[in-house]
């Protein structure tokens, strides 16, 4: 075997290891087999690098295929550098952007170099992949970008940012639905799902920012959207499946926060009339269920406005037949009766609440609640009218 041969071996054994090694630290999402990766594919490069400076004479193309390789090997060395940074949970953008555009850079010197090979001699398997990856190291700096901007609340930039990436992976789908490979595509389109929920998110910290102190239906609408793109992403994508739950437990929590606010909570009913949306509901009973029973019995009585105009005119008629039997009695000199004047008192307006309270037993939101609990709302009805159903901060 020769000197040629024998390096060629070891570069094959060698990138197979460097291979199995990235795969399982993304598989495991593992620190420091992606730095063990990243040394392997470095000593790959070195071992390209030394082709080239022997003296060995290799033709135009040979020297083009290891000089691709060689950027192709640091391309890989690169990327195995910004696993291990993303597996540690650590936010260092300069040094996250620094490895993308050395990556980038890499990747696109391979495919130059690729390029230069006669079209015989080329392997189109394998300019395929420079293409793809050339590809998605333009992503991979495009969201360092994104989360440098929008960790700055430079919301706008990072919304283009993201934009351009997005137009990028799906330039990525349709290389992957060009070659029919089906496993490639559901990555794929969950990446897409994944960078269009992270659009919703800076769309949403736009919005924030625009009604920071005031109450929006658009930051609950902007919210309600980002939770079912991110449902989108998982069921397109089940590999990613725990960061994008991570994700959209991050978006409940959100949204149950931004309901509990004092200038939110007030208008529960008004975001149930608003949002036809299953997990407003469900947020608002895990918050509050009181509150929310009292909400939605607030929707309830203004589509049915006869029966809290039944409540209250009940109610009121009862006080003026009161104040009308008072007025009556001294009116006529006559010696007044006090058990029929005290019952009367508090009687009628004991009866008419009662009525009341059995009027809003009639509603579906307050059908199984508490019968003095609902003569405590009637009399509240009777003396505030409807917005006594508003739910107030420290409802319990």
């Amino acid at each position: 075997m020769n000197y040629e041969e024998e390096i060629n071996n070891i570069i094959l054994k060698s990138y197979r290891e460097a291979f199995d090694t990235k795969e399982k630290a993304r598989k495991l999402n593992d620190g420091s087999l992606f730095n063990k990766a990243a040394s392997l594919y470095l000593r790959q490069s070195e071992y390209c690098k030394e082709m080239l400076e022997s003296e060995i004479k290799l033709n135009d193309d040979n020297k083009s295929h290891f000089l691709s390789d060689y950027h192709f090997m640091l391309y890989w060395h690169f990327q195995c550098l910004i696993g291990e940074l993303q597996s540690k949970e650590i936010e260092n953008f300069e040094y996250e952007f620094e490895l993308s555009e050395k990556s980038k850079n890499h990747i696109q010197n391979s495919l130059k170099h690729y390029n230069s090979i006669s079209a015989s001699n080329q392997n189109l398997n394998k300019k395929d992949e420079y293409i793809r990856s050339e590809k998605q190291a333009r992503i991979d700096l495009l969201n360092v970008k994104t989360k440098k901007a929008n960790d700055n609340e430079d919301y706008i930039e990072a919304f283009d940012f993201n934009k351009e990436a997005i137009a990028i992976q799906k330039e990525l789908i349709e290389l992957s639905e060009k070659k029919k490979n089906f496993a490639d595509i559901r990555i794929q389109k969950g990446n897409l799902a994944n960078k269009t929920f992270n659009q919703s998110q800076i769309l949403l910290g736009q919005t924030i920012k625009n009604y920071t102190d005031e109450f929006h239906f658009e930051i609950i609408s902007k919210l309600i959207k980002s939770f079912h793109l991110i449902s989108d992403a998982m069921d397109t994508n089940p590999e990613q499946i725990k960061e994008y739950q991570n994700s959209k437990n991050e978006i409940v929590t959100r949204l149950k926060n931004l309901l509990e606010s004092k200038k939110y909570k007030e208008k529960w009913s008004e975001i149930l009339t608003h949002f036809d949306d299953n997990i407003i509901p469900t947020v608002m009973q895990k918050n509050d269920l009181n509150a929310f029973i009292k909400a939605k019995a607030k929707t309830e009585l203004e589509n049915n406005k006869n029966k809290i105009l039944a409540i209250r005119s009940i109610f009121w008629l009862g006080v003026l037949t009161i104040i009308f039997f008072m007025l009556r009695d001294i009116a006529s000199n006559e010696k007044i009766n006090l058990i029929r004047f005290f019952a009367v008192l508090l009687g009628l307006p004991v009866i008419f609440t009662i009525v009341g309270a059995f009027i809003l037993r009639s509603t579906d939101a307050l059908s199984q609640v508490n019968f003095i609990e609902l003569l405590k709302l009637t009399l509240n009805i009777n003396i505030k009218g409807i917005s006594a159903l508003n739910p107030k901060k420290n409802d319990t």
